[in-house]
């Protein structure tokens, strides 16, 4: 259908063209984010106009050379001849117009307007900016969010200072402060799958989400949802080319878009080479980075008052790891057995919608994952000739054997999850009503074998069984026109079970009870205020130590107590969002140490335990701004003001170790972005933005601190056409190194003394990607 109209078209322009008379078009306006069709936009066209109807489709008569104007008080203006003009016209979005801007991820769909809380939205728009498609490109995009380096994506997330690190083998269950989904898929600690070719958007909670989410969710919850499919989602093939021998490959299209039925596929290929070279094994893939997804998502209308929603996704992530240097050379490794940091996903999960009444509607949520895991690294980070050289001189005929450690787990993790949740409406703009249940069972077996648990073990089999229950309510009332009062309410408890080849079996129960109180004031259609408490809490565990006392054994759930008030206001010119925060921490989770047994000095060891409190506070800014016609400003920024109390532990009888009394680890004081696009022509687009962080310490268990840094990524957009769109970018355009990860300890023989050893941020990073559209 599309290329028969096509070619009709085209056969009426060549004969307007050839007897010089006027020539008809009938098109439709769409957002070019969105791909929706633009209502209302006014069409210039010499000294006549129209305007777009309900549909966006317009029609226009004129001269080939005569200039016609499309304009939009919420997009940019676009300026063609007649001649030019095709069948589809995408208009760009001046700004993020917030009072259209809806929310997805909460228990409700909302606008951000009517949100009471930090969230930040990332849309499409930006998305497509990013030099390659994973959510690593986006970190900088959001006031107070760090990651932890140490592996080859980011998995580990910490908002406003809280969150893990790591979790290397024997470091107890799968517990997160920050969780990670993608399409409703619970991808926490393994978040490395986040591709964003072909998302839709990114939505980041901040705060306590445990109301809404359950235990992974302390401090915040990370969001990522995929296009639908629909007949206004553009079909599309993307090509990029760059340094580091980048080659990432990728398409999306509709298989079916009808109104009962529609499919979408979007499949992805990306590599680079990691950016090391392996001086000693001469090679530049030990930390290359291979990824590829597939990803098919269909919707059913069985009937009008019943969607179902199926997602498909499969990922390979067959990444090399090879980033440590015992000189802290950034990316001139000299191990001689590199490691691997490989995933594979397959995974569904089934979304029921079904219409009860015309206010209230049932959702039932499914999912089934499974995931491969493989980390591993040459634990020395050297080779034999390295370590014989000066100043080591290590040699193995004399130290009875050879410098030389090498650490691996592969992880096998399946998960389970069911959700139903009801949303009635007593009346329109007054009263909603939500209530859910919530069931999660995962399973997580590790193999691991290496230097484990400080050199006590050499191997390690063990399996966690986690089951989680709860019930939650949702109360959005409205006592006046402009007033919302919200709280909700989640009971649940997790049950956990662990056991190992080590002759250690435990089991331990955990009630975990969490909520949230808010109140927001639409000041006008433009403008909202809001006020919130909230609880949070993250689940206990079980240390894996196979010496461990039993009473040392399990340790508890943290919660915190979290408050927060904000402003948000949009205009035509732009958006701003302004809020500050506290949080207290409750038994927190800590790292600690202690002799278990006072007549064996060989049985210190390191546990989780619960054993200080600690505060956080500060302020989150983001704005947009429309400077002039073709200016535009965006940015954000965070301040954070953290601190643990002081703890105390005994390591030895008699013996005590004092921590703490100072901010939290990866907690930097200030983190900001401002960005500044330019549009040149209609078809022609400068971009180019300055983000950076402060310095942070790397560690609860030392004082080693990073340096601060800033980063500079800039790019040009041409337009060739609709179809076709040309995109030059570069990431780190000063080539900073920025440290993501430290550890302090001993490393260098023979006498091994303690120092700083960091791993750094990618590199100068630059390239082409072409995108080309087809189809309808």
């Amino acid at each position: 259908m599309y290329r028969t109209t096509t070619f009709i078209l085209l056969i009426l322009t060549i004969v307007s063209v050839s007897a010089a008379q006027e020539m008809r078009i009938s098109g439709k306006v769409i957002d070019a984010s969105t791909k929706h069709p633009i209502v209302g936009c006014e069409i210039i066209v010499g000294s006549k106009g129209t305007i777009s109807d309900n549909t966006g489709s317009f029609i226009i008569s004129e001269h080939p050379e005569t200039e016609v104007i499309f304009q939009h008080i919420a997009y940019t203006r676009v300026s063609l001849k007649m001649k030019e003009v095709t069948e589809t016209v995408a208009l760009i979005p001046n700004l993020l117009q917030g009072e259209k801007v809806s929310v997805y991820g909460a228990l409700r769909t909302q606008s951000l307007l009517e949100s009471e809380g930090g969230i930040s939205i990332i849309t499409k728009r930006d998305i497509d900016k990013s030099s390659e498609p994973h959510f690593q490109t986006l970190i900088n995009n959001i006031p107070n969010l760090n990651w932890a380096g140490g592996s080859s994506r980011p998995r580990f997330f910490q908002i406003r200072g809280i969150g893990e690190r790591s979790q290397f083998a024997g470091d107890g269950p799968p517990n997160y402060s920050v969780g990670f989904s993608i399409d409703d898929l619970d991808l926490s600690g393994i978040g490395m799958s986040g591709l964003t070719f072909d998302v839709n958007r990114v939505e980041l909670f901040r705060g306590p989400q445990s109301s809404i989410y359950g235990p992974n969710a302390l401090a915040g919850f990370i969001v990522l949802r995929s296009n639908d499919p629909d007949q206004n989602q553009s079909n599309y093939v993307s090509v990029s080319a760059g340094n580091a021998n980048t080659l990432n490959m990728g398409t999306a299209f509709n298989l079916f878009s009808g109104s009962m039925f529609r499919a979408r596929l979007s499949a992805y290929r990306g590599y680079n080479n990691g950016f090391v070279h392996n001086e000693y094994l001469d090679e530049r893939t030990t930390n290359e980075r291979s990824e590829t997804m597939a990803r098919l998502k269909l919707i059913w209308s069985v009937n009008p008052n019943l969607d179902l929603k199926t997602t498909l996704l499969s990922v390979y992530m067959d990444n090399g790891y090879d980033a440590w240097t015992p000189d802290n050379s950034a990316f001139a490794t000299q191990s001689d057995k590199p490691g691997k940091d490989s995933q594979t996903l397959n995974a569904a999960v089934v979304k029921a919608e079904y219409s009860l009444t015309p206010r209230t509607d049932l959702y039932s949520i499914s999912t089934l994952s499974f995931a491969d895991m493989i980390y591993s690294y040459d634990s020395d980070w050297g080779n034999d000739e390295y370590w014989a050289d000066e100043p080591y001189s290590f040699d193995p005929a004399v130290e009875g054997s050879r410098y030389d450690f090498f650490d691996k787990v592969a992880r096998h993790r399946n998960t389970m999850t069911q959700e139903i949740r009801m949303v009635h409406a007593n009346k329109p703009g007054t009263l909603h009503l939500i209530a859910g249940v919530y069931y999660k069972n995962l399973v997580e077996k590790d193999d691991a074998e290496g230097y484990l648990f400080g050199g006590d073990e050499s191997e390690l089999e063990s399996e966690f069984q986690l089951s989680n229950k709860s019930v939650y309510a949702q109360i959005d009332y409205n006592p006046l026109d402009k007033i919302t009062l919200t709280s909700n309410l989640r009971l649940g408890s997790r049950n956990t079970e662990y056991e190992d080849n080590k002759t250690t079996s435990f089991s331990m129960a955990d009630n975990l009870n969490g909520g949230k109180v808010a109140l927001l004031v639409k000041i006008d259609s433009r403008k909202s205020a809001f006020i919130n408490a909230a609880r949070g809490f993250k689940a206990g565990g079980i240390n894996q130590h196979p010496r461990i006392l039993d009473i040392n054994r399990p340790f508890s759930p943290e919660y915190v107590n979290n408050y927060e008030i904000g402003y948000r206001g949009v205009s035509n010119k732009g958006m701003v969002s302004v809020l500050a925060f506290y949080t207290k921490r409750m038994d927190q989770q800590v790292s600690l140490s202690s002799q278990q047994d006072p007549m064996d000095p060989n049985s210190f060891t390191y546990y989780i335990g619960n054993a200080s409190e600690g505060q956080v506070y500060g302020l989150e800014l983001e704005f947009r701004r429309k400077i002039s016609h073709s200016v535009y400003l965006s940015g954000n920024l965070g301040l954070l003001e953290s601190k643990t109390e002081q703890y105390s532990f005994e390591v030895a009888p008699d013996q005590f170790v004092s921590l703490g009394d100072r901010a939290f680890a990866h907690a930097p004081k200030y983190s900001y972005r401002l960005g500044l696009d330019y549009r040149v022509t209609p078809t022609i687009a400068l971009r180019t933005s300055i983000s950076g962080k402060d310095k942070f310490y790397f560690s609860e268990s030392h004082d080693q601190v990073s340096q601060s840094y800033s980063l500079v990524n800039s790019g040009i957009n041409y337009d060739i056409s609709n179809s076709l769109e040309l995109s030059l970018w570069v990431d780190n355009l000063l080539d900073a190194h920025y440290a993501v990860r430290g550890f302090y300890f001993g490393l260098e023989p023979p006498d091994y003394p303690e120092k700083l050893y960091m791993t750094y941020g990618d590199p100068r990073h630059y390239g082409l990607t072409v995108k080309y559209k087809f189809g309808s």
